[in-house]
């Protein structure tokens, strides 16, 4: 084949240039255009790196929070334990206190037996009428005070007294004490109250003294004598304590605390340490009334 030498290099030159265009235009349509899919990528990339820091956040906080719980668990277990303990000490010293206060209860009321048989011992030895019958009378209250105690020595509350039981110990001993048959009866109207010691044993001994005077003084042979105790809550913290019988009442000015016939003074001294306004009076018989203050 003979070529034209002239007509050589424009044909190669053509030649070459459409196999170069031909291989761009293959290449062009062989390889995608990565161009299109690039914010799509980095759109999830974003979304997982996001999702993986909110996980390992989770877990972070799942880790501390279970430390935190378990933390708070066991200073609760402590806290229990520790509340335990104390309950179990408080429990103790309670108990303790109570044996003591029951100790000592019984040791005073066991002191005045003690007080009373020496007492009798020196009965013996005395002649004069007037100072025997002052330490029977002595012997007498005494009892009425261990009486008092002797009651809260069985209860469950050692520190106060059942006065509605109270009386009735009373009025059993004053029957035997004075050998009553059926007159007069003792009657016992006083509700559901308890009462210190600082104050039931005044308030006994004034039931003691007031009824025991009635007793001796109050009744004719031919009356058939009632001799009541009643104690009352009153509005405002109040206790009234009412004793009355209807017998002959009291003689002379009534009215005043120094009434011949109700006796001593015992019963106004007892009255004025309960801080409390006494007055008697005259009304189908004697009655004796004493107002003071009271809290449970």
């Amino acid at each position: 084949m003979r070529y034209d030498q002239g007509n050589l290099l424009p044909t190669l030159s053509t030649t070459i240039g459409m196999t170069i265009n031909r291989s761009v235009n293959v290449q062009d349509i062989q390889r995608p255009d990565r161009s299109i899919h690039l914010p799509g990528d980095l759109a999830m990339i974003t979304i997982i790196i996001l999702v993986s820091l909110v996980i390992f956040s989770l877990i972070k906080w799942s880790r501390s929070a279970r430390r935190e719980l378990q933390d708070r668990y066991w200073e609760i277990k402590r806290l229990k334990y520790n509340l335990r303990a104390y309950k179990r000490e408080l429990d103790d010293r309670y108990k303790e206190r109570e044996w003591l206060i029951g100790e000592i209860n019984h040791r005073v009321k066991n002191n005045l037996q003690i007080i009373s048989s020496l007492l009798s011992q020196q009965l013996a030895h005395i002649t004069d009428k007037h100072a025997t019958e002052s330490i029977k009378t002595t012997q007498q209250r005494l009892h009425a005070i261990a009486l008092a105690y002797r009651r809260t020595y069985r209860a469950e509350q050692l520190t106060k007294v059942d006065i509605h039981q109270y009386v009735n110990d009373l009025f059993s001993y004053l029957r035997d004490e004075f050998r009553l048959a059926d007159s007069p009866t003792l009657k016992n109207d006083t509700g559901a109250i308890f009462a210190e010691l600082e104050v039931a044993v005044p308030m006994g001994l004034i039931i003691y003294e007031a009824v025991s005077n009635a007793i001796k003084f109050a009744f004719s042979d031919t009356v058939t004598g009632e001799v009541k105790v009643s104690i009352t809550r009153l509005a405002g913290d109040k206790l009234e304590l009412v004793i009355s019988d209807n017998g002959i009442g009291f003689p002379g000015d009534t009215g005043s605390s120094q009434t011949n016939g109700l006796g001593t003074s015992l019963i106004t001294g007892l009255g004025r340490q309960l801080g409390g306004q006494f007055e008697i009076y005259n009304n189908n018989g004697a009655i004796l009334r004493l107002l003071f203050e009271f809290k449970d």
